[in-house]
């Protein structure tokens, strides 16, 4: 019995000890809180108050909860008012660094320039022109060889364009062209090849559909064809290709090249054909067929002399025994 009430007195020692020690703790707590709380940061603000917010002017208290670096894990109240002071521009516009945040659950983090813009120290080997970083542009065939674009106030390159190609053709002493021009025997466009599809058939002449660095415009119709150019000799054909390439076709030609036709559609002289050579009709010889209408040829039912009468139809035959009127 005695053991037992020494037991129960025991336990309730021990329990009061327990509240103690919480009791200690809970104190070591508030006191290092306070002390905490009333810290400065590195330029000298109070980052702590009575009121339980900072002022944040110092960004001492912004960070908590987000992790921004360098900063301490503070009040979010102030945090929160720090980072709605900080404007951003971002792919929505320009907006502060907590609406950012609200929409998009992440702290911007700036991007890294891509080079050094006027005034900074370059890190290329431009000797000419110190301070501004350069570089090559894509297109360095040609007239283009040289060409480069810099860097901006941004950090940024500002790319290369036709300002940048042309203002390298121009110390090249040639003209840049997206298209390549015909004649000066320069690579215009930049493709490593010079005056491609100007003069495709080697004649000499270069296509209609090109043009020259002076905007004029080429003279070959068909740049697929040697034998078609300004200056070839026409020809008379059925075809009826304009070959000097003036926008006539068969020009001077009476007919057409390898045709033939009939000397004279009258009697026996339509038996005789002419034939078309170098664009004009050959001499018609008659002399082999056609005879005059005179005695047996009056009567031989065919148009002799090509008048378009046959025997005594032709007022030659009068005179002949074999158109005489007989008396009845």
């Amino acid at each position: 019995m005695k053991k037992a009430k020494k037991t129960k007195e025991e336990s309730r020692k021990i329990s009061k000890v327990t509240i103690a020690l919480y009791i200690i703790v809970l104190l070591g707590a508030i006191i290092f809180l306070s002390v905490s709380w009333g810290q400065t940061d590195s330029g000298g603000s109070c980052c702590g108050g009575g009121g339980g917010c900072c002022d944040c002017c110092c960004g001492c208290c912004a960070g908590c909860s987000i992790g921004i670096p360098g900063t301490s894990n503070r009040d979010l109240f102030c945090n929160m008012k720090y980072l709605d002071k900080q404007e951003i521009d971002t792919p929505y516009g320009s907006m502060s660094v907590l609406d950012y945040y609200c929409m998009m659950g992440t702290i911007p983090t700036p991007e890294e320039p891509e080079c050094n813009p006027p005034g900074e120290e370059s890190t290329t080997t431009m000797v000419n022109d110190p301070g501004v970083d350069k570089q090559d542009c894509t297109l360095q065939e040609g007239v283009c060889a040289g060409s480069e674009e810099v860097c901006t106030k941004d950090g940024t390159w500002d790319g290369c364009g036709t300002d940048e190609y042309r203002a390298a053709a121009e110390e090249n002493g040639g003209v840049y062209s997206t298209i390549e021009k015909c004649g000066d025997h320069a690579d215009n466009n930049c493709d490593g090849t010079i005056d491609e599809g100007c003069d495709e058939d080697h004649d000499g002449y270069f296509t209609m559909d090109m043009t020259d660095v002076n905007g004029e415009a080429g003279t070959d119709c068909d740049d697929t064809n040697p034998a078609l150019h300004p200056g070839a000799t026409e020809l008379c054909d059925a075809a009826l290709v304009d070959e000097n390439c003036n926008h006539q076709a068969n020009e001077g030609c009476e007919c057409v090249e390898g045709t033939e036709e009939v000397c004279d559609p009258r009697g026996v002289c339509a038996t005789v054909m002419k034939q078309c050579v170098n664009g004009h009709w050959s001499t018609c010889d008659l002399s082999g067929v056609q005879k005059p209408e005179m005695g047996p040829w009056c009567a031989d039912g065919k148009d002799n002399d090509c008048d378009g009468q046959t025997d005594c139809e032709d007022s030659d035959c009068g005179i002949y025994s074999e158109c005489a009127v007989i008396p009845p």
